[in-house]
C-alpha cells in the first residue's frame, strides 16, 4: 500500500517516496540524451541556423520541465521521486491535504526512538516515523497501518490529571523534549529577495516573461519592457506585503517569563519555552517584577480560579472565568471543547487569581496548580498563528474556473495558430523562425499579463474595504464564497439581541402567573439564588461577567464583593472620609503584595516607603510630613505609632473597601438589616447541562441554589408547582428569557466536604423558588439589516441555546418569521413528535415516514425544531427532509449546530453563519462563511495625552476615537512625553501602575488598524472561532461581507469577459490579418497596453452599492450568460475590424506586403491600430458592470475619466488634429470617406455591443439556485453511504 488514508482537518491522504538517484532522475538522463543525439545527428545534417532553433526548442522543453518540477508537486514526484510500498524505505512523503487547508507538499520522513511510558500513551521500543506539514507533526502508527497526528495529553480522564506531578527524571524529561519539542514558535524570517523569488518562479510570471521575451524578438522594446515593469512592480507589491504580515507574525512569541515548574519531585525555575506537556507548573497574575504574565502554553487548572483575557484569541473583551478540575468525576474524560472553563489558553493574560490551599501540591509563589496539555503550533493561539501564517499566500477568485477558461480561450488560439502554421508552411520562402514566433505568440496572447494581478486585486480590494470597517479576514478565499452566500443563519443571544439584560421580576410564585416586580415581597430564597447562583467576578476592582446575571443583581438591589460575597444594599456600612477610602485602597495594596496582614500587629513597623505611600493614599503631601496623621511635629510618626493608627482605622473602614471598590478585609459588613450570602462552590454554566449550581453558606447553614432552563429544572424538582409549564410559556411567547430557580437544604458539613460534592447530588432534589424574567431587548438594527438580506434573495434562519417561544418571539422581530409558525415538540408519548403552534391552537402530528410533508408544510407555515429533535430526525434518517426547510432552531448544542450547517451545505446551499467567537465556535467554522461578532465597543479617546496618567470622570466622557494599534503593540508600554509633568507631581503607587497597565490594554484590545494599507490581519484582529472577525456590536457587517463577496464575484465575471474578448481579438489579428501584413507598431502596443491597465486597475476598486439588490450576481464564469454575450459581441466585433480593414484596403496601392516584413506605416495599420482601440474601449465600457451590484460607470470616477480620455485620444488620432503626435505614434492620415465610417461603424458596433449585453442581462438574471434536486441527490448519496 503506497499511499495512507489520514482523513484529518489538515492532511487527507499521504503517499510514500524514495528520491531517486540523480542519474536516473527524468529531468536529467532524457535530455542529456536528446542533446547527445542533436549534436551526433541534427548539427552535421542541416543549416546551423535551424539546428540553433532545434537546441533552442530543447532547452526551453528542458527548462519548463525543470520549472513544473516547482509548479506541481505530481510531476515532480514523478520526474525525481518513485512511489514504495515499505515506509522504512521511504525518505519522504507527498502529502494530499484536505479541503482548504492548503495544497500538495513533499515533506522529508525522520526517525527517532520512541517515547516509553509517555503522559499520552505507551509505544513500544522502536524507531518512530513522522513528518511535519504546516508544523505539526504526524506519527505512523502500526496498529492503525496510517499516520496519526502526534498525541498530546489532551484526552485523559480527570483522574489521570489529578494525579499529575509533573515529569519525575530527567530521563522522562528528554524523552518528552525528543516527542513535543520545546515550546516556541519557531519558523524563519524570510527575506524580501526570497519571497520576491518565490513569487517570480509563479507559474504565470514565468509565463508572462517568456511572452515578454516573444515580443522582444518580435521588435516590441516599449510595450515589452512596459508589461515586464509592470509585472515587477506587482511582484514586489505582493512579497513586501507578505513579508510584513510574517515580520508582525514574528513579534509574537511564546512567553520566556520563568515560571515555578514540578519537576523531579520539587519545583524548579524554568522559562516558559522550556515547558513541556505534562509538565505541573504553578501560574499566577504577575510576574517575577510585577509585569502581566500571559500563559505560555494550553493548561488545564487543576487547583484554583483566574480569571484571563481571552482577547488576542476570540477577540472577546469579557474576561473568562477559569476553575479548577476539582469536583468532576474521576472517570470523566477531558474534552477541550466541553471543558474550556478548564483551560488555561496560551496566548492569554491571567488578570487575577487565586490559589487553592487545600491542594495536595503546594506552590511555593502562591499561584494555581496547572498541567500543562498543548505546547508550541498545537495551543489555540499556534493554531491561529498557523492559519493566519499559511494564509498569507496569494489570493485569486475563481482560481480553477480561471484555468477552465484559459484552456477554452487556448482552443480558439490553436485553431488560429494552425492556420497560421499551415499557410507558412505553403510558402517555401518563409522564414522558419519567423513562422515559429508567429505562432507562438499567438498561442501566448491567451494569457495577458494583467490576469494574475487583476485576479488577486479583485480579492485584496475587498481585504482593504473590509478592514477599514473593523471586519478581519483570516482565509481571502472565502470572500467569492460571500457572493454566492444564499442561506444567512444567525445566533440570537448577543447576536440579533443585545447584551443588556433588563430584569423583569419573579413569577411562579403563586397560583394567579402575575409578575412580582417588588423584590422586597420575595422570599428570602429566591433573593438569594438570584444574588449568589452567578459566575460574577471582580477584575481590577471592576465587576465583570454576564450581562443578565449582573442584571439580576442589580435589579434585586444587592452587591457582590470580591471575597465571593453577596449583600444586600441596605446593610452596608458606608465610608465616612475620603481618607477612610484612602486607608482602604492603601490597604488593599499591601495586601497584594502580601504585606497587609504582617503590619496588624502592634511594634511591628512599616518601612519608610510605606508610611509615604499611606500619607499620599490619604491625600496628604509626603514633602510636608509635619502634617502626617494630624501631628504638629515634624517628621514622620514613630513605626509603633503608625502600625497602631493603621489597627484602629482599618476597623472602622472595614467594608469602606466596597464603596472604595476594594474587598473588605474582615466580615463585620452586616448589620441587623440583612444575611450575607458566602459562596463556597460554583458549578459552573455548561451548554450541554443547561443549567449551573452554587453552594453558598448563610451564616452556618449550607444551601445548594441553582438556575436553568425551565425544562431542564423541571425534572429536577420534588415538587412541581401545576402552573410550571403555563407560566413560562406564558413569558417565553412574548419573547422574555426565563430562567427557572431552585434550592436545596445541605446537611450540616465541613467546608472541604461542600466542595466536594458530586454536581449531580447538589443540583438533584430541589425545591422550586420561581422564573427569574429577563427582557432581552433586540439590538436597534437587527430587524432593518436582516429585512435587507430578505430582500436581496437571502433564507433566513435563527440557531440559538434558547427556548423555542422565546426564539420564535424574536424571530418574528426580525423578518426571520413572516409567517405562523408551527414548533416540532414531543407528544403525550415520548416517541410521538408533533407540530404546535407557539399558541398551542393548531396541533398538527409530525409523521416522519412521509418525504413530502415537511416541504409542503413549509409553504403556509414557519418552522421551528428543538435541539431534543435532532436525535429523532437522525434515528428516522430524516435529516434532509426537514433540517432545510426550518426557520428556527432552539434549545440547539454547539455540536447541533454544527450538524445543521453540515445539512444545509450537502444539500447545496452556501451558508453564513453569524454569531459570537466563544459559544459559536464549531458552527462558525462549518459555515462557508462564518462572521465572529465580537461584541466590542469602540474605546473612547482621552482627551490630552496628559490625562491618560490620572484617570478622572472627563475621562469616561470623551468621545472622540483614538488611532487605532493593534493588540501586538499595545502589550509594549508606551509613555507620552507629556506625562513627565504630571507624574513629577505625584509618584504612582505600584497597584495605580499596574491598574493604568492593565487598563491601557483593555482599552487597546479591540482598536483597529488605521486601514490606510493593505490589511495585515494580527493576533486580536482575528478570531480562532471563524475566518472572519468582526469588531462590531452589530449583525450589519453582514452586510459589509456580503456586498463585498458579491462585488468580487461581478469584478472577476467582468474581468474575464474583458479578457476573453480581447484574447479573442488578439489572436485573429495575429494570425489571418498578420498574414496580410498587417501589424502593430512598438509604440502602439505600448499605450493599448496603458489604456488596458488602467481599465483593469479603475475597474477592480469600484466599490460597491450600499444597498443589496434582489438581484444575484452569476455565481460562475460557465454560464449561458458569459458565453452568449462573448459570441455575441466577439461576433460584431470581428465584423467591425474585418469590414474597416477591407474599406481601407482598397485606398492602398497594389502592393505585395510580406508577412514576416519590419513595421511601415501605412493605411491598413492604422486602421487596424484604430479599430483596435475602438474595441477595446467599448469592450470595457459594455461589460462593466454597475449597478444593481457597484458603483455605475459615472460614479466610478477614475474610470469615467479613463473613458472619457480614451474617447479623446481616439477622436484626436482619428481627426488628425496633431500631426506630429500621429507621426510618434506612426499613423498615416485616413481619408476623410474612411474617417466618417470608422466613426460610424464604431458607434453601431459599440450599440450593437450594448443592446446585446443589455437583452441578456435581463433574460439570465441571477437567481436563487434550485436546492430541491441536491436535496435529493443528498439523501440518495446518505442512503448509498449506510448500505
Amino acid at each position: 500500500m503506497t499511499r495512507y488514508h489520514v482523513g484529518g482537518k489538515v492532511v487527507h491522504e499521504v503517499d510514500l517516496l524514495k528520491l531517486r538517484h540523480w542519474t536516473w532522475r527524468l529531468d536529467i538522463w532524457p535530455f542529456a540524451i536528446l542533446y547527445f543525439i542533436w549534436l551526433l545527428a541534427v548539427v552535421p545534417n542541416i543549416d546551423f541556423s535551424d539546428a540553433f532553433i532545434v537546441l533552442g526548442g530543447f532547452a526551453i522543453l528542458h527548462i519548463l520541465v525543470l520549472l513544473f518540477t516547482a509548479w506541481s508537486v505530481d510531476f515532480k514526484c514523478l520526474v525525481q521521486f518513485r512511489k514504495v510500498n515499505d515506509i522504512h524505505s521511504a525518505t519522504s512523503c507527498k502529502i494530499i491535504p484536505s479541503k482548504f487547508s492548503g495544497s500538495k507538499e513533499i515533506v522529508l520522513l525522520h526517525t527517532r526512538k520512541s517515547v516509553v511510558g509517555s503522559s499520552a500513551s505507551s509505544t513500544e521500543n522502536a524507531n518512530e516515523i513522522y513528518f511535519v506539514f504546516r508544523k505539526q507533526c504526524f506519527n505512523f502508527s502500526a496498529e492503525k497501518n496510517t499516520f496519526c497526528k502526534l498525541p498530546y495529553p489532551t484526552k485523559e480522564s480527570f483522574g489521570y490529571y489529578l494525579k499529575s506531578t509533573g515529569h519525575g527524571s530527567e530521563t522522562k524529561v528528554a524523552s518528552a523534549t525528543d516527542k513535543w519539542g520545546r515550546n516556541v514558535f519557531d519558523y524563519p524570517q524570510p527575506t524580501f529577495q526570497k519571497l520576491l523569488k518565490e513569487q517570480v518562479m509563479e507559474p504565470f510570471f514565468v509565463f508572462q516573461v517568456f511572452c515578454v521575451g516573444l515580443w522582444c524578438l518580435d521588435e516590441y522594446w516599449y510595450y515589452s519592457l512596459f508589461t515586464l515593469g509592470m509585472l515587477f512592480l506587482f511582484e514586489s507589491t505582493m512579497a513586501k506585503g507578505r513579508l510584513k504580515t510574517l515580520t508582525e507574525l514574528r513579534r509574537v512569541r511564546v512567553d520566556s517569563q520563568m515560571l515555578i515548574v514540578h519537576r523531579g519531585g520539587k519545583w524548579v525555575k524554568l522559562s516558559g519555552t522550556d515547558l513541556l506537556p505534562g509538565d505541573v507548573v504553578s501560574i499566577g497574575r504577575s510576574g517575577q517584577n510585577g509585569e502581566d504574565k500571559t500563559v505560555p502554553a494550553d493548561m488545564l487548572l487543576l487547583a484554583g480560579t483566574a480569571i484571563t483575557n481571552e482577547a488576542i484569541l476570540t477577540g472577546e473583551s469579557t474576561p473568562q472565568w477559569k476553575v479548577s478540575v476539582a469536583g468532576q468525576s474521576l472517570e470523566e474524560k477531558l474534552s477541550i471543547k466541553r471543558d474550556k472553563n478548564h483551560i488555561l489558553f496560551g496566548g492569554t493574560k491571567i488578570l487575577q487569581h487565586t490559589p487553592d490551599k487545600t491542594f495536595n501540591l503546594k506552590a511555593p509563589d502562591g499561584g494555581c496548580i496547572a498541567v500543562v496539555l498543548r505546547t508550541g503550533f498545537e495551543t489555540s493561539q499556534g493554531k491561529l498563528m498557523r492559519t493566519i501564517l499559511f494564509s498569507t499566500e496569494r489570493v485569486t477568485a475563481n482560481s480553477w474556473e480561471s484555468g477552465l477558461f484559459i484552456l477554452f480561450l487556448l482552443f480558439f488560439a490553436i485553431i488560429a495558430a494552425g492556420y497560421v502554421l499551415k499557410k507558412g508552411l505553403e510558402d517555401p520562402t518563409r522564414s522558419r523562425y519567423k513562422l515559429f514566433l508567429s505562432c507562438s505568440l499567438i498561442l501566448t496572447s491567451v494569457i495577458p499579463p494583467e490576469l494574475p494581478m487583476e485576479l488577486s486585486i479583485a480579492v485584496n480590494t475587498s481585504l482593504i474595504a473590509l478592514a477599514r470597517r473593523g471586519i478581519f479576514c483570516t482565509e481571502p478565499f472565502r470572500i467569492p464564497f460571500a457572493g454566492k452566500v444564499d442561506i444567512c443563519c444567525f445566533d440570537k443571544t448577543g447576536t440579533l439581541t443585545s447584551d443588556d439584560m433588563e430584569f423583569q421580576g419573579v413569577v411562579g410564585l403563586d397560583d394567579d402567573g402575575a409578575l412580582q416586580t417588588d423584590m422586597s415581597k420575595l422570599p428570602v430564597h429566591t433573593v438569594q439564588v438570584l444574588a449568589s447562583c452567578h459566575a460574577l467576578v471582580f477584575v481590577e476592582n471592576k465587576l465583570v461577567g454576564d450581562p443578565l446575571e449582573k442584571a439580576a443583581l442589580k435589579g434585586i438591589n444587592w452587591i457582590y464583593t470580591s471575597d465571593e460575597k453577596a449583600l444586600p444594599k441596605k446593610s452596608i456600612k458606608r465610608a465616612s472620609s475620603a481618607e477612610e477610602i484612602g486607608m482602604a485602597r492603601w490597604w488593599r495594596q499591601r495586601e497584594e503584595q502580601g504585606k497587609g496582614r504582617a503590619m496588624m500587629g502592634v511594634g511591628i513597623g512599616a518601612e519608610d516607603e510605606d508610611v509615604d505611600e499611606l500619607l499620599a493614599a490619604l491625600g496628604y503631601n509626603v514633602q510636608s510630613s509635619d502634617m502626617a496623621m494630624g501631628r504638629g511635629v515634624v517628621g514622620r510618626p514613630s513605626q509603633k505609632h503608625f502600625a497602631i493608627k493603621i489597627r484602629d482605622r482599618l476597623w472602622s473602614v472595614n467594608i469602606v473597601a466596597q464603596k472604595a471598590c476594594v474587598p473588605g478585609i474582615w466580615d463585620r459588613s452586616i448589620e441587623s438589616g440583612g444575611q450575607a450570602v458566602q459562596i463556597i462552590q460554583r458549578h459552573h454554566f455548561a451548554s450541554h447541562l443547561k443549567r449551573m449550581g452554587v453552594i453558598v453558606r448563610i451564616q452556618d447553614q449550607f444551601l445548594a441554589f441553582v438556575k436553568g432552563a425551565p425544562e431542564t429544572i423541571q425534572d429536577r424538582l420534588i415538587d412541581v408547582p401545576a402552573t410550571y409549564v403555563k407560566t413560562y410559556k406564558k413569558y417565553t411567547r412574548q419573547g422574555s428569557r426565563v430562567l427557572a430557580l431552585a434550592y436545596k437544604t445541605l446537611p450540616e458539613m465541613a467546608v472541604s466536604e461542600a466542595r466536594s460534592l458530586d454536581r449531580d447530588v447538589v443540583e438533584n432534589g430541589l425545591t422550586f423558588a420561581g422564573f427569574a424574567v429577563f427582557n432581552c431587548p433586540i439590538r436597534s438594527d437587527s430587524a432593518t439589516v436582516l429585512s435587507e438580506l430578505k430582500g436581496s434573495s437571502h433564507d433566513l434562519v435563527m440557531i440559538t441555546g434558547d427556548q423555542a417561544l422565546t426564539a420564535c418571539h424574536v424571530a418574528s422581530q426580525v423578518h426571520i418569521i413572516t409567517k405562523p409558525a408551527l414548533i416540532l415538540v414531543r407528544g403525550n408519548n415520548s416517541t410521538d413528535f408533533q407540530w404546535v403552534s407557539p399558541d398551542e391552537t393548531e396541533i398538527t402530528s409530525y409523521r416522519q415516514f412521509v418525504e413530502k410533508e415537511v416541504e409542503q408544510l413549509s409553504d403556509s407555515r414557519d418552522l421551528c425544531i428543538g435541539g431534543d429533535c435532532f436525535e429523532m430526525l437522525q434515528r428516522s434518517e430524516a435529516v434532509f427532509n426537514v433540517i432545510p426547510y426550518v426557520k428556527v432552531f432552539a434549545r440547539v448544542a454547539p455540536e447541533q449546530k454544527e450538524l445543521i450547517l453540515n445539512t444545509l451545505k450537502t444539500v447545496g446551499r452556501m451558508t453564513l453563519m453569524c454569531g459570537d467567537g466563544t459559544n459559536d465556535v464549531g458552527a462558525l467554522k462549518q459555515a462557508h462563511v462564518g462572521i465572529a461578532l465580537l461584541n466590542a465597543v469602540l474605546p473612547t479617546q482621552m482627551g490630552e495625552a496628559s490625562s491618560q496618567t490620572q484617570p478622572s470622570k472627563s475621562e469616561n466622557k470623551a468621545g472622540k476615537s483614538t488611532k487605532p494599534k493593534s493588540v501586538l503593540e499595545s502589550s509594549k508600554s508606551v509613555v507620552p512625553a507629556n506625562n513627565t509633568a504630571t507624574t513629577s507631581n505625584r509618584h504612582l503607587t505600584a497597584a495605580e501602575k499596574q491598574r493604568q497597565k492593565l487598563q491601557k490594554m483593555l482599552d487597546e484590545m479591540n482598536e483597529e488598524g488605521d486601514g490606510r494599507s493593505a490589511p495585515v490581519v494580527k493576533l486580536g484582529d482575528a478570531s480562532m472561532a471563524s475566518p472572519f472577525t468582526a469588531k462590531h456590536a452589530s449583525v450589519a457587517p453582514t452586510l459589509d461581507i456580503i456586498r463585498q463577496g458579491r462585488s468580487t464575484l461581478v469584478t472577476t465575471l467582468q474581468m474575464f469577459k474583458i479578457l476573453g474578448l480581447n484574447c479573442l481579438a488578439t489572436a485573429y489579428v495575429l494570425s489571418v490579418m498578420n498574414l496580410d501584413g498587417v501589424k502593430l507598431g512598438d509604440v502602439q502596443a505600448t499605450i493599448s497596453g496603458v489604456f488596458t491597465a488602467a481599465f483593469f486597475l479603475f475597474i477592480s476598486h469600484a466599490r460597491p452599492l450600499q444597498t443589496l439588490s434582489a438581484a444575484r450576481p452569476h455565481p460562475n464564469i460557465f454560464c449561458a450568460y458569459v458565453f452568449l454575450s462573448l459570441t455575441g459581441q466577439f461576433a460584431m466585433h470581428l465584423f467591425f475590424l474585418i469590414s474597416s480593414v477591407n474599406e481601407a484596403s482598397k485606398y492602398m496601392p497594389e502592393e505585395c506586403i510580406e508577412p514576416d516584413s519590419e513595421f511601415h506605416p501605412n493605411l491598413v495599420n492604422t486602421v487596424s491600430y484604430m479599430v483596435n482601440m475602438m474595441i477595446q474601449v467599448a469592450t470595457f465600457a459594455v461589460n462593466y458592470m454597475g449597478h444593481p451590484f457597484n458603483q455605475s460607470i459615472s460614479e466610478n470616477r477614475p474610470f469615467k475619466y479613463a473613458l472619457f480620455a480614451a474617447v479623446g485620444f481616439f477622436s484626436v488620432i482619428t481627426s488628425d488634429l496633431f500631426r506630429d503626435l500621429n507621426d510618434w505614434l506612426k499613423l498615416v492620415p485616413l481619408p476623410e470617406v474612411i474617417r466618417g465610417k470608422l466613426m460610424l461603424w464604431a458607434m453601431l458596433m459599440f450599440v450593437g455591443c450594448y443592446g446585446w449585453e443589455r437583452l441578456l442581462r435581463s433574460l439570465f438574471p441571477g437567481r436563487m439556485p434550485a436546492r430541491s434536486r441536491r436535496q435529493k441527490q443528498a439523501a440518495v448519496s446518505l442512503d448509498k453511504k449506510q448500505l
